[in-house]
């Protein structure tokens, strides 16, 4: 009972919060014109939008849905993975100063966040602004309630930005937030039964998706993550021991060699888990991989049967 009214009360209060959004905008003046909110429009007549990585150009793309003269461009190519190796140089700096807005997300996933920042002081958005991280984890996006305050703090960021289009902008957030509230209320039918259990991933991006469905990381396989392979194994062995439930996920297209060393060991299957770090540029890829989550989850723990 306590989770589901967990998951009630933080989507009631996400409603309620675009609902009051959306009544500010219905009451400003919102007068069009070839000057935005101090943007000029280029020579293609549209306001560009720079976003850092592909996490973020998912929720840009639907907020802006259906606007012809707003282009939304990714600075690093969509199936960048490792943000920590990305660097701005002189080609990444001109298309910056070529765009209008840009979108970050913060919380220390850009390395290159300062100078960004500093290229586009008075026209940036930090998506993860507000929002407190989880052990300090910028991948807020992993849990759907970090992803519905990247949308509202991206859509508020725009409509100030862009006066022009504020009211679709609202509109398109309300409804992509309306549709990640009954994604939140799916995943959390489907995962209650496996609450408490333990996950070994691939890197921490998973804590916020692990605190969304009360999971636990009990270790993490990558180069930079808290545990050795000794360490790993010694826990699933605990914890099989305690007859708690745990399984191992790697990432689409990453089966390390850790993965498959600590399958060996221990007797523990592998799964899949996708952090949505990179994909197809498609308006519902992020609610699609979640999707597809939630139901490794079932396979995982569960019958391995997913309706």
């Amino acid at each position: 009972m306590k989770f589901f009214l967990k998951i009630f009360f933080r989507n009631f209060f996400y409603l309620l919060g675009l609902s009051l959004m959306l009544f500010s905008v219905s009451c400003k003046k919102n007068a069009a014109s070839e000057k935005v909110s101090g943007l000029e429009k280029d020579s293609d007549n549209k306001i560009k939008i720079a976003v850092s990585f592909y996490p973020l150009y998912i929720p840009v793309m639907n907020i802006c849905d259906g606007i012809d003269d707003v282009e939304i461009v990714l600075l690093f190519p969509p199936e960048t993975s490792d943000f920590s190796a990305c660097v701005l140089d002189s080609e990444k700096i001109a298309l910056l100063e070529s765009c209008d807005i840009l979108v970050l997300n913060g919380g220390g996933l850009e390395p290159f966040f300062d100078q960004a920042v500093e290229l586009k002081w008075n026209s940036s958005i930090v998506a993860s602004e507000g929002y407190v991280l989880a052990e300090k984890n910028p991948a807020i996006w992993t849990s759907i309630d970090g992803a519905i305050h990247e949308v509202a703090e991206i859509a508020g960021g725009l409509s100030e930005l862009d006066a022009a289009h504020e009211k679709i902008y609202m509109e398109n957030a309300s409804n992509y937030v309306s549709t990640l509230i009954s994604l939140s209320e799916e995943m959390s039918t489907m995962l209650e039964p496996y609450a408490g259990s333990r996950l070994i991933t691939l890197h921490d991006f998973f804590t916020p998706f692990a605190d969304d469905f009360l999971f636990e990381i009990a270790g993490v396989m990558s180069p930079d993550g808290i545990n050795l392979i000794s360490d790993l194994v010694s826990v699933t062995l605990d914890a099989l021991e305690d007859e708690k439930k745990i399984a191992i996920f790697t990432e689409p297209g990453k089966p390390l060699p850790e993965s498959l060393s600590l399958a060996e060991k221990t007797g523990v299957q592998i799964y899949e888990l996708d952090p949505v770090t990179c994909g197809e540029l498609e308006k519902d890829a992020y609610i699609n991989a979640m999707r597809k989550n939630a139901g490794e989850i079932v396979r995982a723990f569960g019958t391995g049967d997913v309706n």
